[in-house]
């Protein structure tokens, strides 16, 4: 959270197991709130339905801080 009690919320989605660059996404940072709605169409390319079957969503929300490292603020995990 920032000196004016407000965050900089984003929501960074990645797709475990796997560690490259393709199984990451992330939407844009919401300034200035914390009540955040996203309303944005994220996709995975280059993942099958066999793949899908294994795999589980990490849904992590953080908050943005130009002046420091960016926060955690929490995460779900979601079998698919």
């Amino acid at each position: 959270m920032d000196f004016n009690g407000l965050a900089d919320p984003y929501v960074k989605l990645h797709l475990l197991p796997g560690a490259c660059k393709a199984n990451k996404l992330k939407t844009k940072t919401q300034r200035n709130t914390l009540n955040p709605v996203w309303n944005e169409d994220l996709t995975y390319s280059g993942i099958t339905d066999d793949d899908i079957t294994h795999k589980v969503l990490r849904i992590a929300v953080c908050d943005e801080d130009k002046l420091s490292h960016n926060e955690f603020i929490g995460e779900i995990r979601v079998p698919l």
